[in-house]
């Protein structure tokens, strides 16, 4: 039999007998629909946030979510989740910025930290925006819908976090097969 000059799927030839098409057409279907499953899918949870504004304590709170995502077994995903601005409004500290399912309690899928950030002044500013981006499996992830939660919790009182000078987002992309 023929092959297709890309991925190489196996068609009929010109002097195949009429009453094979079927089985050659069922073929040729079965590669497509392999080689279309094991390609990107795309974006499959996103959001941009440019409203959220929390003062916190040292609890770690809920800051904004994006739309309930389900993993697929056997995927890749690509992870990115960002917040706009943290700053420390009193004593130095850390501030910790983490990724959950569903909330405060949920899954811990990611956490990250902005080490040693000092108080907020007119003669200095120290802090910023914060972005993290990882690599996860289905493995990781589970294969049940969740919500992706971005979570801030600082070491000492006196924090803000906000993504209203600059938005926060959460991104999740399928990659491929794992």
């Amino acid at each position: 039999m023929a092959t297709t000059t890309n991925y190489g799927w196996t068609t009929p030839n010109d002097t195949d007998y009429v009453y094979q098409g079927a089985a050659a057409i069922r073929t040729t279907a079965n590669s497509i629909d392999t080689t279309v499953y094991s390609l990107p899918q795309g974006v499959k949870s996103y959001v941009r946030d440019a409203a959220a504004n929390l003062t916190l304590t040292t609890t770690e709170t809920a800051m904004f979510t994006s739309p309930s995502f389900t993993p697929i077994a056997g995927r890749l995903y690509l992870i990115t989740y960002t917040v706009g601005d943290i700053y420390k409004t009193t004593a130095q500290g850390d501030v910790y910025v983490a990724l959950r399912a569903n909330n405060t309690a949920g899954f811990l899928i990611d956490r990250g930290y902005m080490a040693g950030l000092n108080k907020f002044t007119t003669a200095g500013y120290q802090g910023g925006s914060f972005t993290r981006t990882m690599v996860a499996t289905s493995s990781i992830l589970g294969t049940s819908a969740f919500v992706p939660c971005v979570t801030i919790q600082p070491t000492v009182s006196g924090a803000i976090a906000q993504n209203i000078n600059q938005a926060g987002a959460i991104s999740i992309t399928d990659i491929g097969p794992a």
